[in-house]
């Protein structure tokens, strides 16, 4: 992989295949990841949703378009994309504008009600120098985003962490932060 693209033909992932999706992620047909792969328990396979199996294929639940070189890049996964204003948004991609802020630490991106209970992007930010947030800051980092990335895609709001809720190997706990839309 390289930076999150995957080429079209992988040597590292030679069953991968394409299976084009109606949703519309940065103007471009998404793809699920889908592996030649089942789980089976004493020889028996093991079907544990229609919709993840496709025939003898596993969809992964990882988004992917693909770029002009042909290679795939990653968009994050199936049930963390966020529907704002009719158009699918990638968290990873907001996340990675973010974090190219030399000031940044890591960034987590989620789904958020407006007052008109419309979804909307949220970031959760982990600064390196704690001293730094602020509502200034937070908008200048708004800004970064609006440059960078469609209008619909920027966080409307961002909230200064000191640290993101983890699992034990380190991956960002996104239900945990969705949890505390659902609580407000």
């Amino acid at each position: 992989m390289d930076g999150g693209r995957v080429p079209r033909t992988p040597a590292l992932l030679p069953a991968a295949v394409r299976v084009p999706e109606a949703d519309n992620i940065w103007g471009d047909t998404t793809y699920d990841l889908v592996l030649s792969d089942w789980r089976t328990v004493n020889g028996v396979k093991i079907a544990y949703q229609r919709s993840t199996f496709l025939g003898e294929w596993t969809r992964s639940g990882d988004k992917y378009v693909e770029d002009d070189d042909g290679y795939y890049v990653y968009c994050g996964r199936r049930d963390d994309m966020l529907k704002v204003s009719g158009m699918y948004v990638s968290p990873f991609e907001v996340e990675g504008v973010l974090q190219s802020h030399p000031d940044v630490l890591e960034a987590a991106v989620v789904g958020w009600p407006d007052v008109d209970a419309l979804i909307k992007p949220k970031a959760f930010v982990v600064l390196k120098t704690q001293g730094l947030a602020c509502a200034d800051f937070a908008q200048r980092l708004q800004d970064e985003c609006r440059q960078k990335l469609a209008v619909y895609k920027y966080p409307r709001w961002i909230e200064f962490r000191t640290e993101l809720p983890k699992t034990a190997t380190g991956k960002i706990q996104r239900f945990k932060l969705r949890a505390e839309a659902d609580a407000k």
